[in-house]
């Protein structure tokens, strides 16, 4: 297999944290996805790719759009696997030269250069048979640099690495006990330097693991957050939990508390997924309105963020 050759937030007074993080602005949102005739896409999952760019996939119809700013742009349509719908795709993550589609059922990766043209598609049901996964859904899909795929079935808490040509590596949870391990993965992301970085909507808590696997820190946070939550992460490390009421808790690389306000959003349901940009912009999607909302992260201690 070759798989890789306006209103302000209102935030809480804190003490100063490493993150330095001051506000969120709101900025203009990109609150129509009307592409074509008749089509409006509905942003499931987002993801950075390497040149920076943000892309939105709209499981329901099958395509991947870039982000660009305030619009997108042409969007891309990915051929289903034969015999299934396209919203068997339940997630996307960038790496190298490549866009990575999670066909959850059975577990399938579809490949796309950065400009969404497919080149090439790998079956891992052998392997997440051998890796004592199979008969769950596979929902969540992270690469890293060195190509390592990290497939997480969301509602048993479970995560397995696939190395670049697909091939089982480890389940590092299933080394800890039951009461060690996230009963649940809400969401998950990498770190500046490849550690995975997985939320736990209970307590909510978060694991972070090396890039070799090990499972290096578990914070329990002090907070309240609403279901459904999502988790992104900045260039410096720090981790925004996002909660269904618009609640925003922000906590450095050791789990302290940095900032905790509030963002309206456009879905009382709440967020689906969020990804932040190399400039500092935080964008949140909400498939159900077909929209995404952007936000500067204003920083206090350094004066920075996007501009």
């Amino acid at each position: 297999m070759a798989l890789l050759v306006a209103i302000c937030a209102l935030a809480l007074p804190l003490s100063a944290g490493a993150a330095g993080i001051d506000s969120l602005v709101p900025l203009p949102g990109i609150s129509t996805f009307e592409v074509g005739a008749d089509l409006r896409l509905a942003p499931h999952a987002l993801a950075l790719d390497p040149l920076g760019r943000v892309w939105a996939l709209d499981r329901a119809r099958g395509r991947i759009v870039p982000v660009r700013e305030e619009r997108i742009g042409e969007s891309v349509a990915i051929e289903a696997p034969r015999g299934r719908a396209p919203s068997s795709l339940s997630d996307l993550a960038a790496s190298g030269s490549y866009l990575y589609l999670l066909d959850s059922g059975p577990p399938r990766i579809l490949l796309a250069d950065l400009d969404g043209h497919a080149r090439d598609a790998v079956d891992l049901s052998a392997e997440i048979e051998a890796a004592g996964l199979g008969g769950g859904i596979v929902s969540l899909l992270l690469v890293d640099r060195s190509g390592t795929l990290s497939l997480i079935e969301s509602g048993a808490g479970r995560l397995v690495r696939l190395d670049r040509r697909g091939r089982f590596v480890d389940t590092p949870l299933e080394s800890l006990s039951r009461r060690e391990r996230p009963e649940r993965i809400a969401d998950a992301r990498l770190a500046p330097g490849d550690e995975t970085v997985l939320l736990d909507p209970v307590g909510p808590t978060l694991f972070t693991l090396s890039p070799d696997g090990v499972v290096e820190q578990v914070v329990r946070l002090d907070t309240e957050l609403t279901e459904p939550m999502t988790l992104a992460i900045d260039a410096e490390g720090a981790r925004f939990l996002i909660g269904s009421g618009g609640r925003v808790v922000v906590v450095d690389r050791k789990g302290d508390r940095v900032w905790d306000g509030r963002i309206p959003l456009q879905d009382a349901l709440g967020p689906h997924r969020a990804v932040i940009t190399r400039e500092g912009i935080l964008l949140v999607s909400y498939p159900s309105k077909g929209a995404i909302d952007r936000w500067r992260i204003a920083r206090a201690a350094s004066g920075r963020g996007a501009r």
